[in-house]
Formats: structure tokens, sequence, C-alpha cells
């Protein structure tokens, strides 16, 4: 569906402490970071030609998707010439049938020519989810010229003829291109990203947009997405990469979480290193590194013990337990406010008979994908298990609004949360009462469209 009114990124201010007794959530960092593409904009290449009929390019390659859910309002890119006609930046969602139209806007009065990187704020931010794709299109009066360079990192489509339009495509059947037009979207950050191997990413269920190998779709599966489904506030980056061992794991940490200034970092594996004998120094060296980033970086870390191991043979599971208990040793050494770790075993795994007395080795058979993989049932399992341990550690409950003291001018609101807290006026009698919010005034109203346009939600 078009994005016809976008979404205003905001946050509740809350106090140190929520209601609980327990700290409140962190809440995420107004700062803008890239939400796609593991590749950098290129100033030379091959040449995206806009025409005298439109050329319109849409970058299916994985590592161009959009890496998780967020609301994007600046862009950047590289464009060779301003001598275009037509310039419109897409995002293109995908559908069972075809790929629709997300949000469109034309950005031909601001660009500029040259080589040099430009960044473009959005007149309309748009709300993302993990999987999307960008697309352009560019086009002039007359004749051809190069609008932008070309990079061979990924793989696109591409048509000719192609007009502004808001009607969706089948680009599996338009013609390959082999390259792509980096463009980067930035967003505000996210409150977490998870980092990790195969079942941090959610394969088979599902797999990141940052592995390059494996292509399972279907990101409502995944345990991030359903993470989020059960509590609107963890917006994330899915950074999980199948069959990492943790020095892969480590080497990229500061590209896919450092640079994403998250508040949490949810951080696994193990598994990967066993089955490759790596030697458990070198693990915990790996962890070590991982844990000195997020304490460097004021990244609350949320680290996975090695989970339930249907497959791995009883030597190999001996060598998980011993391995827990160091990284669970490594990990009560680090002084991190809100740092929390994860023992899985009690939810997901049950007894192997022939393995070490109280064993929990083995997957449920309800969450058993593969025998080392989880079900969609599993994942869901792995979203309600972070969700309950982070709630020991943090109030997770949204802020009461007030029923009297009508100002609201110390809170700004996400458009997510528009319906429930119009509601919650609407019930407590207040239709027809002015209210202060961000420093602007604004009449309750029961019609959810006169009540967005009157700015509400701005920040201040």
């Amino acid at each position: 569906m078009l994005n016809i009114i976008g979404n205003i990124i905001g946050k509740v201010r809350l106090g140190a402490e929520a209601s609980s007794g327990l700290p409140a959530l962190p809440t995420r960092l107004d700062d803008l970071v890239q939400f796609n593409s593991i590749n950098d904009i290129e100033a030379t290449g091959g040449a995206l030609t806009a025409t005298t009929n439109g050329l319109e390019l849409i970058h299916l390659a994985r590592n161009e998707r959009v890496t998780g859910k967020t609301t994007v309002t600046k862009i950047k890119l590289i464009t060779k010439t301003n001598d275009l006609t037509q310039a419109y930046f897409y995002i293109w969602r995908k559908t069972p049938t075809a790929y629709e139209i997300v949000s469109v806007e034309s950005i031909l009065i601001k660009l500029a020519a040259g080589t040099a990187e430009q960044e473009i704020t959005l007149d309309t931010p748009i709300d993302v989810v993990e999987g999307d794709f960008t697309g352009v299109l560019y086009g002039r009066s007359t004749g051809n010229t190069q609008a932008a360079y070309l990079t061979a990192v990924g793989g696109g489509k591409y048509r000719v003829g192609a007009t502004y339009d808001e009607t969706p495509v089948d680009w599996d059947a338009e013609t390959t291109l082999g390259s792509v037009q980096v463009i980067h979207v930035q967003g505000q950050t996210p409150l977490l990203v998870t980092i990790g191997d195969s079942i941090n990413a959610s394969i088979p269920q599902h797999a990141s947009m940052v592995d390059g190998l494996w292509t399972y779709e279907n990101v409502e599966k995944s345990w991030q997405y359903k993470l989020q489904a059960l509590n609107s506030k963890f917006y994330y980056q899915n950074c999980g990469v199948g069959g990492n061992n943790t020095t892969q794991i480590a080497a990229r940490f500061n590209r896919d979480v450092v640079l994403k200034k998250p508040r949490f970092a949810v951080i696994s594996g193990g598994v990967n290193d066993i089955a490759q004998s790596v030697l458990k120094s070198v693990y915990i060296a790996n962890m070590t590194a991982i844990l000195d980033a997020c304490l460097a970086n004021n990244i609350i870390p949320i680290v996975w013990k090695i989970m339930p191991w249907t497959d791995g043979i009883n030597e190999a599971m001996v060598t998980r337990d011993d391995w827990n208990a160091d990284l669970e040793t490594l990990f009560n050494t680090y002084e991190i406010e809100g740092k929390i770790i994860i023992d899985f075993d009690e939810d997901l795994g049950q007894f192997r008979t022939g393995g070490a007395v109280g064993n929990l080795w083995n997957i449920k058979p309800e969450y058993d994908e593969d025998g080392v993989h989880y079900t969609e049932a599993g994942y869901a399992k792995i979203a309600e298990v972070m969700l309950r341990e982070i709630g020991l550690v943090y109030d997770l409950s949204t802020p009461t609004l007030p029923d009297t003291a009508l100002d609201f001018t110390e809170y700004t609101f996400a458009q997510s949360e528009v319906d429930r807290r119009i509601t919650y006026l609407i019930t407590l009698g207040h239709v027809g009462e002015t209210l202060v919010l961000g420093g602007n005034t604004a009449t309750v109203n029961d019609d959810y469209n006169t009540w967005l346009s009157q700015g509400n939600f701005i920040e201040p």
C-alpha cells in the first residue's frame, strides 16, 4: 500500500524508573543510521542511462535490501547529472503475486550533479520492514544521458518506457541487470541489532538481508518480527548470517552492530565453532572481543548461551555445556548495567537418553526443524523467552497517559501508537478538549485523519 501520511519518529520520555520498580526500557537514540546495503556508494562504474521514455530500476540483491524495521527519513546516493525531467525514489514490497509500492517520491529538485555523495531528506517518511526493496526511475525529455553509476555488487531488474505510476509490477518478469545503483536508506537507530549465526537469523524460516548465501524469505516467521509484534518498541536490524562461527561474527561486529548504534545487541554463536572443531580458547577470545566492543560503545549485550542441538553428538554436547559455563563466567566479569544472558534449555530442550544426567540437549519435537534449527513455533517461543527475560530486567509497560492533567508537552508519540492513544482519550471522554502536545495545541477528535492533520505527533 502506498504510504500517504508516513510516520513521525518519536519517543515517549520516561523517568529513570517505571512504576514497577524496574528501570524503564531504554529508548532508541535519535541518530540516523543505515538500514540497508553492505556496499559503499561508488562515484565510478557503469552507466545507468536515463532515456527519453524513462528507465526504472529495482535493486533485488539481498545485500541492498532493508535489514529491519524502522522509518526511513533520508537517503544517500550519487547522481551524475541534473539534466533530468524525471527522478523518483521508490520503496517496494513483494507480495505473493507482485511487487507493490510502499512509497514513491520525486527527488528531482533535490538532485545535484557530480560525483559527490548527497543526502536527501524525504518529504514523507517511509515505514519499512525487513526485506523491502529500493528503486529509482530516471527520465529526460529528449535524448539519453548517464544519470548515475552502476556497481557490480548484486543484481536488479529494469524496464524502459516507465513513467511515474503506482501500479504493482511483476519485477521478476522484467529484464535482468547485473549491477545496481547503491542507495543507502537511513532511519532512526534500532533498539536492538541481532547478530550471530543461522539461528539468530531465523533460518530456515527466514534469512537476513546481510546473508549472501541463504535465500529463505518469510520475515513474519522470524523471531525478530514476532518479538516486535509482541512489543512494538523493539525496532530491530537482523544481522544473523547462516554458518558463521564466532570469529566471523566478531569480524563484522563493528559494521553490523556498532555503526548501527543500537541500545541492545542480541548475540549468539558457538554451535558452528563446535561443529568446525574451533578451540574453546578461540571461542572465548571472540566473545571477549564482542563484549569489549559492547562496553566501549555503550551497547547492552543480550547474550544467548548455545542452544539445544538434537544432531549434536554426545561429545559435542558435553563441550557445549562446558563452553556455556565458561561463557557465563566471562559474561559476569563485565560491569554493564542491564546486561542479560539467556539459557534457552528449559524452554526449548528436552532430555536425551544416554546423555549426561539432567541434560536438555535435544530440541523439543514441536520446535525442531532439522536437528539444529527451529520451526516457526520454535522461533515464536524464542521471541516469547526474549520478551520474558528482558521484562525481568526492564519495565516493558506503556506509561499511563494522564487523565486529568492534559498537558502532554513532555511526550511525543510514534504513529504506531496513534490508534491506541486516540482510543484511550476518547474512552475517557476527552473528545473536543484541547491538549498541548510537543508545544502544539490540538483537539482530541475521534476521526483518525482529522487527528493526524493537526500534526499532533511532531517532535517539538
